[in-house]
């Protein structure tokens, strides 16, 4: 017997980099149709970060406006909560644990209020996306959750010269 299709088996999905609103709707479609499928099997799901572009709050995009709409960052959270979370929400099961990893894209906010402090508890993500009010828990950029024996983080990794392997114990 195929133990994925048992209903005894919990699935554990993770998904990320959507990069909102420039996300590949027809993946996003796919993912639905599974997790409808799957529905009374999913025991939890976490979104592994950079579900949101950021492009409008970058570092990356400061001081090139034709990269930046008028707008765009409202935009980008409104439409995120709309097309991702609320479809999201609307095929996961009520007693589903979901949690949204922050990417390095999302952490690219820390950088705007590092430069602009006084903006502080008006832009958080978790609060603009009602993140608690919705039954999902957050994690900062580089944190991590365990499900089922492995470690899910979203984390920029780069190189080091001559850098040592991690050794375990």
């Amino acid at each position: 017997m195929n133990n994925t299709k048992s209903p005894r088996t919990k699935l554990h999905v993770v998904a990320g980099d959507f990069h909102y609103p420039e996300h590949d709707g027809r993946a996003f479609k796919a993912l639905l149709e599974f997790l409808k499928v799957n529905k009374r099997r999913i025991a939890s799901f976490t979104l592994n970060g950079d579900g949101l572009d950021c492009q409008d709050i970058s570092r990356h995009t400061e001081g090139k406006p034709r990269l930046r709409r008028r707008g765009g960052w409202k935009d980008a959270i409104d439409g995120f909560r709309e097309d991702i979370l609320d479809r999201l929400d609307e095929v996961l099961p009520k007693s589903c644990k979901k949690v949204f990893i922050a990417g390095n894209h999302e952490d690219w906010l820390q950088d705007l209020l590092d430069k602009q402090p006084e903006l502080e508890g008006l832009l958080e993500i978790p609060n603009l996306l009602r993140l608690e009010e919705r039954g999902w828990t957050w994690k900062e950029c580089g944190e991590h959750i365990e499900r089922a024996g492995f470690v899910i983080l979203h984390r920029n990794v780069r190189a080091v010269q001559n850098a040592s392997p991690i050794r375990r114990a």
